[in-house]
This record gives C-alpha cells, structure tokens and sequence, in this order.
C-alpha cells in the first residue's frame, strides 16, 4: 500500500519543510521545529539575459512550494486560509515547534505526548 511516514528529529526548514508535505504521515518529536519562508534564488543581484529566465523560473517553484505547504496546511488543520493570508503569514516566516505546527497543520502529531512511544 506504500504509506510513507517522515518523523522530523530536530528541524525541518526550508525545503526540508516542503519535503516534510510529501508524508502520508508527518510525525515530529517533541521539540522538533518546522519553518517555512518565501525562497530566495540570489538572482536579485546578477542583471543579465540569463538571469531574466532564471527568475521566472524561480518564481514559478517558489508558487509550487507555496502551493504544496498551504494546501496542506489547509487540508490538516481544517482552518481556511485564504492564499493571500497565507503569503502574509509565510512573509513573516512560519515557524511551529512540537504542538503548535501541528496546531498550523504543518504536521500530523508529536510522538511521545500521545502514546508510549519515543
């Protein structure tokens, strides 16, 4: 059946925080972090033909990652967060630890303060 579980042991940043989506499961233990910000692509200061192409294509993956986190955000914690709100709120950078990104719906359940497990 192919369920994949991702457990986050410490932090889960950046991309790592978009990989983290992919689970059927996202599990964090108890003081784990999940952070996730608008990307940078360092183009902003190399003014050439290339970097014009460079750029929309980096919009363009920014927009999917943004897609992915706030789809699943939405669809874990059943809040229904506009996709303008959400930009506001990863503008600032989004950031949960243990509980509270579960709370945001960055992840399913901290292991150990529900069961017996680690």
């Amino acid at each position: 059946n192919g369920n994949l579980t991702i457990r986050v042991v410490g932090s889960a940043m950046s991309s790592a925080a978009v990989i983290l989506q992919a689970g059927d499961v996202r599990e964090l233990t108890p003081n784990s972090s999940v952070m996730y910000h608008p990307g940078t692509s360092g183009l902003e200061s190399t003014p050439t033909p290339e970097s014009e192409t460079m750029w929309r294509f980096w919009k363009q993956m920014n927009k999917r990652c943004d897609d992915i986190v706030h789809e699943r955000m939405v669809r874990s914690s059943g809040r229904n967060i506009s996709a303008t709100q959400f930009r506001t709120i990863v503008i600032r950078g989004l950031v949960g630890i243990g509980s509270k990104a579960v709370a945001l719906g960055l992840a399913d359940y901290v292991i150990g303060e529900y069961s017996n497990e680690i």
